[in-house]
């Protein structure tokens, strides 16, 4: 059966609304209840901001950080043992805005519960040193940021799990983390610009980086779900490595791709062969048990009517690849604005509290629609 949530992310600066709308959802069916990314008025009043780095900075134990002249930066010297800055106790207090939300709507509920929150490179790859050299190339600084990040998240889990567990007793996978990792193609093969952008820092070896995702996944659980660009391959040491061989060996068994539209029902279109190549992926990965998630993009709220369409974006590139569409029931369904982590973390110009109420009633709609694939 098909199961959806929203990413959270909310273009509103009322958490309780996120959290309410997202129970109705998840108590209707077996759904996951979306942990809010609250946002705040941003240019002018024009537009929404969200700063999803600013809640993953909250989650480094020992590392304190604040917002330097390139976004954010751990902290040194004096002014790391020094009281919490200004930009960290705003997030903080943004951060008990929402589990003060949960709390009120999901306590005891046994709602399950999605936290959507930047990949451990994502972060390493935006977070800058007291200097605002970037703490990717510095191996040290990597390890400390993802060691940290590992314990954070746990330390995450287990503070929603105190808020929605019906008893102490309740499992901990009633809290699922997703890893929003867009970058890991451009940190494996040193395409990371660096701070002025006449150079690029080295690349990291997969081995550090698959070695990064383990140690976060082992914490975060079996039921992480790693959000990616796409699913391909990225040439490493002159071979092409799938992107689901190193997933794979870091331990993530839920993949959530981005659903594209159908523009392409032709096969002389040039996009044709290279996205149903990623289908061909996605189905050896269910093959061997993994999960699989449907990324909706945000503008699909526009169109809240055509779920039609959308079931139809999925059972064409899979039927051709050989699959059934009653396996179409078994993906996960996520809609809503994507994480921004960008130095200005603005969301896209149509966001709004509307929006994101659509986001809500299209992934209940979708999953009802994928759901009914299995007859």
């Amino acid at each position: 059966m098909s199961v959806a949530s929203t990413t959270g992310v909310w273009a509103n600066i009322d958490p309780r609304e996120a959290v309410a709308h997202g129970a109705d959802l998840a108590s209707t069916r077996p759904h996951l209840l979306p942990f809010p990314l609250m946002s705040s008025p941003a240019a002018g009043g024009t537009r929404w901001a969200a700063d999803a780095l600013g809640l993953a900075v909250q989650l480094l134990p020992g590392l304190p950080a604040d917002i330097g002249p390139a976004g954010w930066r751990l902290l040194g010297g004096r002014a790391a043992t020094a009281a919490r800055t200004l930009d960290a106790r705003r997030e903080a207090s943004r951060l008990s805005r929402a589990f003060d939300a949960l709390g009120e709507y999901a306590e005891s509920s046994d709602l399950p519960v999605l936290v959507s929150v930047p990949g451990p490179w994502t972060l390493t790859r935006r977070l800058g040193l007291p200097d605002e050299s970037p703490v990717l190339g510095d191996p040290g600084a990597r390890r400390d940021v993802l060691q940290s990040y590992a314990h954070g998240l746990l330390g995450l889990r287990e503070r929603i799990h105190r808020v929605v567990a019906g008893s102490p007793d309740t499992p901990l996978d009633r809290v699922r983390i997703r890893l929003v990792e867009e970058d890991l193609d451009a940190i494996l093969t040193g395409r990371v610009p660096t701070v002025s952008g006449y150079r690029t820092l080295p690349a990291v070896p997969d081995a550090h980086v698959v070695a990064g995702l383990r140690s976060v996944v082992q914490r975060t659980g079996e039921g992480t779900i790693l959000s990616l660009p796409g699913l391909s391959t990225v040439r490493i040491g002159g071979k092409d490595i799938p992107h689901t061989s190193l997933v794979d060996d870091a331990g993530v068994r839920h993949l959530c791709v981005p659903l594209r539209p159908v523009s392409w029902a032709s096969e002389t279109d040039p996009l044709a062969p290279a996205l149903l190549r990623q289908w061909e992926r996605l189905a050896e990965w269910t093959e061997t048990g993994g999960g699989v998630w449907l990324r909706i993009p945000g503008e699909a709220a526009a169109a809240a009517g055509s779920v039609t369409s959308w079931v139809e974006a999925a059972a064409l590139p899979w039927t051709r690849v050989g699959m059934g569409r009653a396996g179409l029931a078994d993906f996960g369904i996520l809609t809503g604005e994507e994480l921004p982590t960008g130095s200005v973390p603005l969301l896209p110009e149509q966001a709004s509290a509307q929006r994101s109420r659509t986001h809500v009633q299209m992934a209940g709609a979708l999953a009802r629609a994928f759901a009914d694939q299995a007859g």
